[in-house]
């Protein structure tokens, strides 16, 4: 799951895995700010349907961001990476190493 959470302009995309049988949510921030509260707790909001406990909150492994335009990539490439890491490797900080994933 991607989503786009909040950010200064409200356009900044984030990486997120729910892993259900282990009651956690991975969530990952190329910029490298924690996880928006009020995306915690709509997400424990959402999985309360269908899950009656709360679910613990860990860091999605990711690449820092070096521009503005590439977090929406880099959100998919936690995701990708977080599933299968030698397929999908984590990009490098540098413009170059955007430009190249």
């Amino acid at each position: 799951m991607v989503w786009g959470g909040l950010h200064e302009r409200e356009n900044h995309w984030i990486g997120i895995v729910i892993d259900a049988p282990k009651s956690t949510i991975y969530i990952g921030n190329s910029q490298q700010n924690l996880p928006d509260e009020q995306v915690i707790n709509m997400l424990q909001w959402f999985l309360k349907g269908a899950f009656p406990q709360d679910f613990a909150i860990r860091t999605l492994k990711c690449s820092i961001q070096p521009r503005n335009w590439s977090c929406g990539e880099y959100s998919v490439n936690m995701v990708t990476h977080h599933f299968d890491p030698v397929q999908y490797p984590l990009p490098g900080p540098k413009l170059v190493d955007a430009t190249a994933h």
